[in-house]
């Protein structure tokens, strides 16, 4: 027995004691296929027919957001429902998978960072109306002064000799 008999029986002896990857393949092959025919079906079709009856940019927004989010829910349950079909006990793995990107998603939730940065501009413009009404006390103070002068100027016969009050 030489040295390639060797390795061919090493080889061989690894083959047969590997583990089948048949289920594996088979389930990433098909989420795959579910994903991207439910893409297909949202992408193609629907957009197509729906073009025509769209009224503005605001709509369209909200058709696509709607759209990009069935997408992504079709591949989550295709995904789904391949794990609970090849692994053993895989419906409770979907189960804590799916609870564990809902608390995520809740925990950055976009309208408190929108409140927050409100804050901060509501913050901002408080402080800039109290710098402008200290500007208006100022101002006021001055249209004061000038209204006194003006009625002294009055009293006294109005300005130089033309007296204009």
């Amino acid at each position: 027995m030489g040295i390639w008999d060797s390795i061919s029986s090493t080889i061989d002896s690894v083959k047969n004691n590997a583990p089948v990857l048949t289920p594996v393949k088979n389930f990433c092959g098909q989420s795959y296929n579910y994903g991207r025919n439910a893409i297909n079906a949202v992408g193609v079709n629907a957009v197509a027919k729906a073009n025509q009856y769209w009224p503005d940019q605001e709509s369209r927004s909200e058709i696509g957001e709607f759209a990009t989010k069935f997408a992504k829910n079709a591949v989550v349950v295709a995904g789904q429902e391949g794990i609970k079909s090849v692994v053993p006990g895989g419906g409770f793995l979907c189960s804590i998978g799916s609870k564990t990107l809902r608390d995520t998603k809740s925990s950055k939730d976009p309208k408190k960072e929108e409140m927050e940065s409100m804050k901060t501009e509501a913050v901002y413009h408080r402080e800039e109306m109290k710098a402008l009404k200290a500007e208006m006390a100022e101002y006021k103070k001055e249209i004061k002064a000038l209204k006194a002068e003006v009625g002294e100027l009055k009293k006294d016969g109005g300005f130089g000799p033309w007296g204009l009050f």
